[in-house]
């Protein structure tokens, strides 16, 4: 699809959310960058009032711009025949085309392991900042030889899965 057309601040966003599998509705609910002990993002949701969720990496900054509101960020992402929810399927996408371990980034969208409740258990939790720097690095080496095999400036990362093959079912 073509970007034409598309604003600035809506670019900036899809590429944020892209590179952090965080869903809009979540940057609403709250999203903290933080630097120490390693660079990550800490994203809040409904359920845990006061608390983050999830532990994400941070491989680019939130942009400055306001977030765009609903309608407006589904009409451009509409042109570019994509949905709000195909951001977090290119960021698993590009997980595990970058050799993340599944795990992790089932951690890092806030998906449960196999048989655990809802949310990411407390546990891998504190267990992410042990390999959030390995999987960051993973995932930019991983962008940085897509936009090498590039004659042109990469475009704008919504490319969601065609099936269950490549997501290695």
């Amino acid at each position: 699809p073509t970007h034409t057309g598309i604003p600035e601040d809506i670019k900036e966003w899809i590429w944020f959310l892209v590179l952090t599998g965080v869903h809009r509705s979540e940057v609403e609910d709250g999203v903290e960058s933080v630097n120490s002990p390693i660079p990550h993002f800490k994203v809040y949701g409904k359920k845990t009032s006061g608390r983050y969720e999830r532990i994400v990496p941070r491989i680019i900054e939130m942009p400055d711009a306001e977030m765009p509101t609903v309608g407006r960020f589904k009409y451009h992402l509409k042109k570019l025949n994509r949905s709000q929810y195909d951001c977090r399927r290119t960021f698993a996408i590009w997980c595990m085309r970058a050799r993340i371990n599944q795990n992790h980034t089932a951690a890092f969208m806030g998906h449960a392991s196999s048989g655990l409740h809802s949310q990411t258990s407390l546990y891998q939790q504190e267990e992410v900042l042990n390999w959030i720097t390995e999987d960051s690095r993973l995932l930019k080496d991983y962008l940085a030889r897509e936009l090498e095999r590039q004659d042109e400036e990469m475009p704008l990362p919504v490319v969601p899965a065609k099936g269950r093959s490549e997501l290695g079912g």
